[in-house]
């Protein structure tokens, strides 16, 4: 085998350890959760901010715009999912209650990954990416019904 064909391989290899530990971190956070608010008496629900639903069109239209080659468009609607993650940290007091400092945390943890998408889009070859971006879509979307489902009561 040459250089060129192990490159691939090596790329995708690392992208999904890479996922592997991230969704075993959200997974240890989503336990962390569980236990948080069976044990808690004082859970209360996570008022979701009307800007997370539309944090979930952007990213879901930057995964469509991915897969039809357009990464320019996809990095811009990435640092609009960016802004609007800021608007609901503003929107979601930490003190309130743990439900809303667990939002805090898997969100926080989410921008991170996905401000490392953008830059994968103009760094990494474009198929690890793509999955990378999309990834972090069904992330987000995992993470929407977390909180609008079972953190919310």
């Amino acid at each position: 085998m040459n250089g060129r064909a192990e490159i691939p391989r090596a790329s995708l290899t690392g992208l999904y350890a890479m996922a592997g530990a991230v969704t075993m971190a959200f997974m240890a956070l989503t336990s962390a959760m569980v236990v948080r608010r069976t044990l808690g008496g004082d859970w209360t629900g996570v008022p979701l901010p009307g800007v997370v639903f539309v944090n979930t069109a952007v990213i879901v239209l930057a995964s469509i715009a991915l897969e039809r080659g357009r990464t320019g468009l996809t990095a811009v609607l990435g640092v609009l999912f960016l802004g609007g993650q800021v608007l609901a940290w503003r929107e979601i007091a930490i003190a309130a209650g743990p439900g809303n400092s667990f939002f805090w945390v898997f969100t926080a943890l989410h921008a991170t990954h996905v401000t490392g998408a953008i830059a994968a889009l103009g760094l990494a070859r474009p198929a690890v990416a793509r999955i990378f971006w999309h990834f972090l879509t069904v992330l987000w979307i995992y993470l929407l019904l977390l909180f609008a489902l079972w953190g919310n009561r």
